[in-house]
C-alpha cells in the first residue's frame, strides 16, 4: 500500500497497430511509469514474435510483458505459441 498497487496497461499491444504505433506508445507506456505491458497476440505466430521483439527492443529488459490470446488457444496450442513467444 506504501508504493500502491502494480498496473499493467495494454495500450501499446492492440493487433493492427503498426510497428511506428506500436514503439510510440509502449515507449510512453514507460515513460507514464508502467513496470509492465501487455500485447494482444494469437492471429499470427510469426507476427507475434516480431511484435513482441519489437516491444522488448523499445522497452528494455527491466519492464515486464504479458500475452492476451482471448481464449484464442487451445491447451497445446497455449503451450507451443508461448513457448515461441
Amino acid at each position: 500500500l506504501e508504493r500502491g498497487f502494480p498496473a499493467y496497461t495494454t495500450s501499446a499491444g492492440w493487433l493492427g497497430y503498426d510497428d511506428e504505433k506500436l514503439t510510440r506508445l509502449a515507449a510512453q507506456a514507460v515513460a507514464d511509469g508502467f513496470r509492465q505491458i501487455k500485447l494482444k497476440v494469437g492471429a499470427d505466430l510469426a507476427d507475434d514474435i516480431r511484435r513482441c521483439r519489437v516491444a522488448r527492443a523499445v522497452v528494455g529488459p527491466d519492464i515486464r510483458m504479458a500475452v492476451d490470446a482471448n481464449q484464442r488457444w487451445n491447451v497445446d496450442e497455449a503451450i507451443r505459441w508461448t513457448k515461441a513467444l
